[in-house]
């Protein structure tokens, strides 16, 4: 399941998040798969990721995703808060095995 991972690298670039960037390595947390996952999966073993009712073509990239995370309070950013939006550098995981590049809708 990617939803911690995805969701963790998103909040690596909220407002506030410097608690989260004590507690792990930001670089395995948002470069490396294999310490990633792990790394993510211990602090937000809970979280979901919701795509959009209507799903897009196969071989699309969807435009919104929505993460659920369930994380200790101290690792929250303080720049979360309702409808709060921020810019990300969180990598963009095709998710694909064929290995064809994804093309957005």
């Amino acid at each position: 399941m990617t939803a911690p991972l995805h969701g963790l690298q998103l909040l690596l670039d909220a407002p506030g998040a410097q608690a989260l960037h004590r507690h792990v390595n930001v670089d395995h947390l948002r470069f490396c798969r294999t310490r990633g996952f792990d790394l993510a999966e211990s602090i937000a073993p809970g979280s979901v990721a919701q795509e959009p009712e209507r799903t897009l073509r196969r071989g699309t990239v969807p435009g919104e995703v929505r993460y659920v995370l369930i994380l200790p309070k101290s690792l929250v950013p303080k720049g979360c808060k309702p409808g709060a939006t921020f810019q990300s550098i969180a990598p963009a995981n095709d998710g694909n095995p064929s290995g064809r590049k994804l093309r957005s809708a």
